[in-house]
Formats: structure tokens, C-alpha cells, sequence
């Protein structure tokens, strides 16, 4: 357990020092969804650095997700609360905040739309290498995953290179996402971003 905790602060303590001044900002505003350990390790970032932040203890008055500076992007799409609550907890763990449905609520009991279809659990996009760590093997291999495999005969649309990411797919709310999805890619060489239908473009 303490190993555990040793490596979760060294991990915690990296994300933070690589963080821009703002984005602790955000975050210390979002601090009642951190973790305890999360929590301690942002105090002492921002103590690093001079910065007298408090951290917020409860959501603020509005209902939503209050990060606006900073990207959401679809984790997975869940299908009922019980599942929703699950996978929020496990995330919630290793840090990483989440929120659910196009209101981007933080407070599931706040969710009142059918899970018709399925509902889109999302996070902040820096957190979706820790949050697939987080959760690998809780789920059956998503078929987007062989695009890792396919990718290697995929080239970035803007310079060619073969040196291209598969970094997620999401689907408009309603759509079906095994057959709606977009799916999100990225250039190693150049930086470029791109989405398509699941086969980068060359």
C-alpha cells in the first residue's frame, strides 16, 4: 500500500509541475474532485510556486463541469447511473476528474436524461493516458484498438509520416458509437491533429 502511494504522489507530482500556472488555477477550482492524495499534491505544487490558491471544497453554484479553459473529451460511453458511478469512483481514484451527459455534470445524482443509447462519460484530455491505465482490462477490448495495428499502414494527411497516434474516438450524443464514431488521431512528427471515420488518410 505505501509503494502504491509513494508511486501515486510521484506521478501526481509530475502532472502538476508540468501544468501551466492557469491550469492549477482550474484545477484547485475543481479540487473536490480530486482525491486526497490529489489534493495534497496540488497543495504543495501550488505552495511551490508562491501561489496562494485555495482549493474549492464543493461544486460551485452552477450545475456543470467548470473547467472551461481546458478540453473534454469522451472516455466512455456508459450505460445506466450504477455504471456511470462505477467507472466515475475508479477515475476518481487515480485522480482524474469526470462529468457526465452534454451538461457535462459533475453531480450524477443531477443527471435527470434517459441512458437511452448510452450516456458520455468525459474528462479533461490530458488525463486520457492515466484514466486507460486506470481502467485497463475493466472493459472488452474496444474494437477501436486494432487501429493500432492499422495505423502502422496509415500516414498523417498534412506530412505524410507513418509516425501517427490513435487517441480516442467520440460519437455526437444519440449516435450509435460502435457505427457513429469519429476517431480522433495525432502526428508525432509535425503535431497535427486530425479526425476521420476510423482509417487515417494518407
Amino acid at each position: 500500500m505505501e509503494t502504491h502511494w509513494t508511486e501515486q504522489t510521484a506521478r501526481l507530482r509530475k502532472l502538476y509541475a508540468d501544468m501551466g500556472d492557469g491550469e492549477l488555477e482550474a484545477l484547485a477550482d475543481e479540487a473536490y474532485t480530486l482525491t486526497d492524495i490529489a489534493r495534497q499534491t496540488l497543495l504543495a505544487e501550488l505552495s511551490s510556486r508562491g501561489m496562494h490558491v485555495a482549493l474549492r471544497d464543493a461544486p460551485a453554484p452552477r450545475n456543470s463541469f467548470n473547467m472551461p479553459d481546458l478540453n473534454l473529451v469522451v472516455f466512455r460511453r456508459v450505460a445506466d447511473l450504477a455504471e456511470a458511478r462505477w467507472l466515475k469512483n475508479i477515475l476518481e481514484n487515480a485522480g482524474v476528474a469526470s462529468c457526465l451527459g452534454p451538461d457535462n455534470l459533475y453531480n450524477l445524482d443531477e443527471f435527470r436524461s434517459s441512458f437511452t443509447g448510452g450516456v458520455d462519460l468525459k474528462i479533461l484530455e490530458r488525463d486520457l493516458q492515466t484514466a486507460a491505465a486506470a481502467t485497463r482490462g475493466l472493459y472488452p477490448p474496444d474494437p477501436a484498438d486494432e487501429l493500432d495495428d492499422i495505423a502502422c499502414d496509415a500516414r498523417c494527411p498534412k506530412c505524410h509520416s507513418s509516425e501517427i497516434v490513435f487517441e480516442g474516438r467520440e460519437a455526437e450524443p444519440g449516435a450509435d458509437p460502435d457505427l457513429d464514431s469519429k476517431f480522433n488521431w495525432s502526428c508525432d512528427v509535425c503535431g497535427h491533429h486530425w479526425q476521420d471515420d476510423g482509417i487515417a488518410q494518407g
